[in-house]
């Protein structure tokens, strides 16, 4: 009993790697245990690595003194952000590897571990596949798992698909809550069309760009938004799909589209995450202090599209929350849109923006062009796609004809010391300037638009440059 007790406590205390390596082996002398220990700390394999950490990280809360122990994770989140920032560190993916030897689990009753049921063998769910559904041999199961939800027995998987596909072109699928098709949801507004085109993606082979093709060059799709007064008395949440439906953009393409407008946005594919904050953002944790005060491990401000933003899910950005973005903790199959005056200030007022609306009247074709209103023409058909009317023409050239600039460039007070001046530190921070935490910050000096500017950003901030229709 004693011995069994002993072992239990070795094999707490100890790693499985280690445990192994001495696996009937009685070594003598401590220059054998060195040995045995040498050939472990050659090994290069993950089990090792994963082994060295979990030993550390248990050395460092057992044996460290507190203030010890703190610097330790500060130098930690310091290594691990230059991993993430630095141009020289390799890319990495998150990947799951099947245990060498899977097994089946058993119910834990009541939800306890210390009550374990009868052990269930690895399969399909019951209710979708019926009770004389086979067993799962292969590895862990999960390929058997993808393979029997992506099955043509199991509609489901193919109608929820599709209503999210629906969803992404005309704002709303055919039924309005797509994490839930199920009894507690509302009936599909067009429940033949969704299982006629739920069968046609899995006829052809279950592929997600003959769908998207299939929906865009439909009649339905190519509708204008234009308002039917006998139509919206009859359907006035435009359920039947008389015309489309006017979407406003969501933060992501919104921001990609201010960079295309100023020809600023990188195409480049791959490589690190860059900030969305545009160099506000404030790390926090243990090594914040550290890595705000070091340019080295801040993220880079290159006008990267969005998909390569950077998202923290402790310590979200305000400009995502500004704009409605999800719960990056937990699943969202539909984002929820408020209108808020804090989305009208962060385009009348963002750097971002600032800069991009000089950008604009800066391009080539804009400088060369012959008159004002072939300026104008540009514009319109850079941030609309069309040409302007001539009450549009006559209101540009008279805006620009009325403009009166401001007399010097605007230098905002020194920000103060103390909490106050760490608050304003915040606020300062930009492209011109980095925030130092507390103390006074040299904030950037504002220079005021000219005319074109100005009328470039009035145009940039009207909704038909932030919704789709």
């Amino acid at each position: 009993m004693l011995a069994n007790q002993y072992e239990k406590e070795r094999a707490a205390v100890l790693s499985l790697v280690v445990l192994q390596a001495f696996k009937n082996r009685t070594p003598g002398s401590l220059e054998e245990v060195a040995n045995i220990y040498g050939k472990l700390f050659t090994r290069t394999d993950t089990e090792w690595e994963n082994t060295l950490t979990n030993t550390l990280m248990d050395a460092v809360l057992r044996l460290l003194p507190p203030r010890s122990r703190n610097q330790f994770f500060q130098l930690r989140e310091q290594s691990d952000m230059l991993e993430l920032v630095d141009p020289g560190a390799p890319a990495r993916a998150n990947v799951l590897f099947d245990s060498p030897t899977p097994k089946d689990s058993p119910i834990l009753l009541r939800g306890q571990v210390e009550t374990p049921g009868n052990v269930v063998p690895r399969r399909f769910l019951e209710i979708l596949s019926g009770s004389n559904r086979p067993t799962f041999h292969s590895g862990s199961g999960r390929l058997e798992l993808a393979n029997a939800i992506a099955n043509k027995t199991n509609a489901l998987t193919a109608r929820v698909m599709v209503n999210r596909v629906w969803q992404h072109h005309f704002g709303d699928g055919f039924v309005s809550t797509p994490d839930d098709l199920g009894n507690q949801s509302t009936p599909p507004t067009h429940p033949e069309l969704l299982d006629w085109l739920a069968t046609r993606f899995m006829n052809d082979g279950w592929s997600v760009k003959k769908l998207h093709k299939l929906i865009l060059m439909s009649a339905t799709w190519q509708q204008s938004s234009k308002n039917n007064s006998q139509f919206a008395e009859k359907d006035p949440f435009n359920h039947l799909l008389w015309r489309a439906n006017v979407r406003r953009l969501e933060f992501e393409p919104l921001r990609d589209s201010i960079l295309s407008l100023g020809g600023t946005l990188d195409l480049k594919m791959g490589g690190h995450p860059v900030d969305l904050s545009e160099g506000t953002r404030v790390q926090q944790g243990r090594g914040g202090a550290a890595a705000n005060r070091d340019a080295n491990l801040r993220l880079s401000t290159e006008p990267r599209r969005s998909i390569y933003g950077f998202v923290d899910r402790s310590d979200l950005i305000e400009v995502l929350n500004t704009f409605d973005f999800p719960n990056p903790n937990a699943a969202a199959g539909k984002r929820y849109e408020t209108i808020v005056p804090q989305q009208a200030l962060f385009l009348m007022n963002s750097p971002l923006v600032i800069e991009q609306v000089r950008n604009v009247v800066n391009r080539d074709a804009f400088t060369n062009a012959l008159s004002d209103e072939d300026k104008i023409r540009f514009l319109y058909n850079l941030f609309f796609q069309r040409l302007p009317t001539t009450q549009e023409i006559s209101n540009g050239t008279e805006f620009v004809s009325a403009f009166r600039p401001e007399s010097a460039a605007v230098q905002p007070a020194p920000a103060a010391n103390g909490a106050r001046g760490a608050a304003g530190a915040r606020g300062a921070q930009g492209r011109g300037g980095q925030g130092r935490g507390r103390g006074a910050v040299a904030a950037p000096v504002r220079v005021p638009l000219s005319a074109w500017q100005e009328y470039a950003h009035a145009l940039l901030m009207t909704n038909e440059a932030a919704f789709v229709n």
